[in-house]
């Protein structure tokens, strides 16, 4: 069980293919500006099932997806406004510790990020920008994953 949810925290954290990370083209197999359904169909070919958001969840998506990290399970949002994906949320809540082993993980993975603070960190390549936010830890941990483009018009306002 434990090589299992090892191997699934590296297929969840890995860009596919690794492309020696000169770039990154979204979250997995999804790309920016999919469709809805094109994203189930691109994360159900990395092995996550679709379902729908519990209720206690304001989410306007039909479907999100779960993974794991470590111990702590963690929910995945998408965002597709104007009907195309561009946005991806990995939320760990409650996960105080999930932080240092997300950043150490991805430092590995991206290289060594921009720090914004103790607990923000960014990495940013040509196609998506990648952050990780533990200001609030003790809500939820959260990994986003956007389009360079819209990262780039957002912080330009």
């Amino acid at each position: 069980m434990k090589a299992y949810l090892a191997s699934m925290i590296l297929l969840v954290l890995s860009p596919l293919p690794a492309a020696a990370l000169d770039d990154l083209l979204g979250w997995q197999s999804t790309r920016w500006g999919m469709t809805e359904e094109q994203v189930r169909a691109a994360i159900q070919t990395d092995g996550f099932q679709p379902m729908p958001p519990p209720p206690r969840i304001p989410y306007k998506g039909a479907f999100m997806a779960t993974l794991n990290v470590g111990d702590a399970r963690c929910e995945v949002f998408f965002d597709y406004p104007a009907a195309r994906l561009n946005h991806v949320t990995v939320s760990c809540p409650g996960q105080t510790d999930v932080y240092v082993r997300l950043r150490e993980r991805l430092a590995k993975l991206y290289g060594e990020p921009i720090p914004h603070g103790l607990d923000r960190q960014e990495w940013i390549f040509p196609t998506t920008v990648v952050m990780l936010d533990g200001r609030l830890k003790e809500r939820a941990v959260t990994l986003n994953y956007y389009p360079a483009a819209l990262y780039e018009q957002e912080k330009n306002r």
